[in-house]
């Protein structure tokens, strides 16, 4: 079904539930949103919080940990509209300022000003504006509707360089702006790319470190001169390598960057100017590296290391070159890791799995760790589940050797064999965490569903070859890992193997709805949220800034032989072969992949006899995030479940 006069939708109307007859409309009943259309959806559903969700909330959710006080003496934490700071671990926690805003990951390095970069209904159209800490002044930089991202500080914090497409919205170019003047941005350079990222400013050398991303494992690095807008390619050329993160050390002469220069994985190196080589820091590291601190003079360097999915902390002395683990922080995710002035301590957030958030500083001089708690250690009122680390070892086949997927799975208390809902996450170049996840604690304590969360192939942090082995014409190895899924839960005596049900998002629901048309007798039910049905018309009708790093993981649909294998492993192309009830969710807004694909497969699912549910939001771009529209969504999926999953 095309784009046609009957999906004139407006808002505050309903699409009849059954059946489908897209072109007629009724006025949306009490219980909808007035920005959702649904079809399908029983009218009892309604936007109010689920039953008991408010209980779920975890309260060990300690406000994150933005950046340290300019001597050195205390913390900053962001509390979304206010500014608090403490100077003791368990010490009282302040007020400094009341926001405009939320001062997220741009602070300037002066703390008195920080950046935000805000888009209209999920359109990812972001425009940036500066915020002054010392009034309510909020000054927008760039014009609304055009798109900028990934702003920069200047170390002592009197300019900031920052991408838009403000020019051309086409191209997307980087500018330079002085913070007394901010409106009056300076083009610097052309064309740098949408997913350019700005790494690190030498303001002696005039000089800025840029990783251009072309695609997940080719990030090539390189050196902008500010005075002249010349750029220098600093990896020697190579391909298929990436530079994720690069800072300047030693006063200018050499940087630090994290990449997997011939590795497997990310590791630590040192690039010395003079001598123009590439050293390895950590060569006895099976690990992502993918958070760096830098201690004043760069004689120390703390790095997080990614172990299957959880975070360790290490101290890498830059003098010996040689590096340890910091065994006693706690399990977690390691997020926001900061040394402070004097480069004696680092402090850092740690996401959990039975916790949202907790802080951490960490003294180098006596090997204290000292959770920061403001007075007292909060509980949660509920006894949240942690998880099973899982490995499911897959055997050799045509095309591939043998391998394992990883991950999570989450066991509710109660009478076994649970019924299982298996959430797989989307990008496909994303690893899920074993962090708080507060739908998943609700599904374990309220319906008694087993979750399992897994990182099929192409999932990142398991080694490049892993990421990549799901590109192009190799799409459907990810599918056929959904099949070993279904085969390991059937081998698990406390779960359910008549009885689940795949949730995804983005490229998570790609798989849910490929996974429906090729294992149509073993999957009870399907949720896709803003999935892709059509990856040729994905491709063609995603937001230009996105194509060329989307045709580097999915294919060139311009290309006859790759366009026919893409129309072939589409949904959309297999959509009759979906039996088992199907809820789709998606935004009218998403420039990611375009709404008019959820309609399509809609109509051919529906066509084909099975159960389907519906929900369009007109205010929302790649996901759910308005509250009434989620708690819909969320309700929804519930009474999915409870109708179909459960019985």
């Amino acid at each position: 079904m095309g784009n046609n006069g009957c999906w004139a939708i407006m808002a505050g109307l309903s699409l009849i539930a059954s059946p489908f007859a897209w072109g007629q409309q009724s006025l949306a009943p009490p219980h909808l949103p007035e920005a959702l259309v649904t079809s399908g959806v029983p009218e009892t559903v309604t936007a109010t919080a689920p039953e008991n969700y408010g209980s779920y909330r975890n309260t060990v959710d300690f406000p994150p940990f933005l950046a340290w006080s300019e001597n050195g003496n205390a913390l900053l934490f962001n509390g979304g509209s206010v500014l608090y700071s403490m100077s003791q671990s368990d010490g009282p926690i302040e007020e400094v300022a009341r926001l405009n805003g939320d001062a997220g990951d741009y602070m300037s390095p002066t703390l008195d000003r920080f950046l935000t970069l805000e888009d209209s209904d999920g359109d990812e159209n972001y425009r940036l504006s500066m915020h002054d800490l010392k009034g309510p002044n909020v000054v927008a930089i760039t014009p609304a509707g055009t798109r900028s991202t990934g702003p920069l500080w200047r170390p002592d914090g009197r300019q900031f360089l920052y991408k838009s497409n403000q020019r051309d919205p086409a191209k997307t170019d980087l500018y330079i702006a002085d913070v007394d003047r901010p409106t009056q941005g300076r083009l610097l350079l052309s064309d740098i790319g949408d997913e350019a990222v700005l790494q690190d400013w030498d303001v002696a050398g005039g000089r800025v470190l840029i990783t251009k991303v072309i695609s997940e494992n080719r990030k090539p690095l390189y050196l902008l001169d500010l005075a002249t807008g010349t750029l220098e390619r600093l990896d020697q050329g190579q391909n298929d390598v990436a530079f994720p993160i690069a800072r300047f050390v030693q006063d200018g002469k050499a940087i630090v960057t994290v990449s997997d220069k011939e590795s497997e994985f990310l590791q630590l190196h040192h690039y010395d100017f003079a001598s123009r080589r590439f050293q390895n820091l950590t060569p006895a590291l099976a690990q992502d590296i993918e958070e760096i601190a830098i201690a004043k003079g760069g004689r120390a360097i703390a790095f997080a290391a990614n172990d299957n999915g959880r975070s360790q902390l290490h101290v890498l002395d830059m003098t010996r070159k040689t590096s340890r683990r910091i065994a006693t922080v706690p399990p977690g995710v390691l997020a926001n890791l900061r040394f402070n002035p004097d480069g004696e301590r680092v402090a850092f957030n740690l996401l959990g799995d039975v916790f949202r958030r907790k802080v951490f500083t960490y003294s180098f001089r006596n090997g204290q760790l000292d959770q920061w708690v403001a007075g007292s250690t909060p509980k949660s009122s509920v006894a949240f589940i942690a998880p099973e680390t899982v490995s499911i070892r897959i055997p050799p086949a045509a095309g591939h050797d043998a391998y394992t997927i990883q991950g999570y799975l989450y066991r509710p208390t109660g009478k076994a064999p649970a019924p299982v809902y298996v959430d797989i996450h989307g990008g496909p170049e994303y690893q899920v965490r074993p962090t708080f996840n507060r739908w998943h604690q609700y599904l374990l304590g309220e319906l008694k569903i087993a979750v399992f969360v897994p990182n099929i192939s192409g999932s990142n942090g398991y080694g490049k070859s892993f990421m990549m082995a799901d590109d192009g014409i190799r799409r459907q190895r990810a599918i056929d890992d959904v099949g070993h899924i279904l085969d390991w839960i059937g081998s698990r005596s406390e779960l359910d193997s008549t009885r689940v049900a795949l949730f995804g998002e983005s490229y998570g629901g790609f798989t849910v709805l490929s996974a429906l048309a090729r294992f149509p007798e073993r999957i009870r039910a399907g949720i896709d949220v803003v999935g892709i049905a059509n990856l040729v018309t994905f491709l063609e009708r995603t937001a230009p800034y996105r194509k060329d790093l989307r045709r580097a993981e999915f294919g060139d649909e311009r290309d006859a032989d790759m366009r026919r294998f893409l129309t072939s492993v589409s949904p959309l192309t297999n959509a009759a072969r979906i039996k088992a009830p199907l809820l789709v969710a998606q935004g009218r807004n998403d420039p990611r992949v375009d709404y008019r694909e959820s309609r399509e497969l809609v109509e051919s699912v529906r066509k084909g006899g099975g159960p389907i549910w519906y929900i369009e939001a007109a205010n929302e771009g790649h996901g759910f995030h308005r509250p009434e529209n989620n708690a819909f969504r969320l309700n929804a999926e519930l009474a999915f479940l409870r109708r179909y999953l459960l019985n």
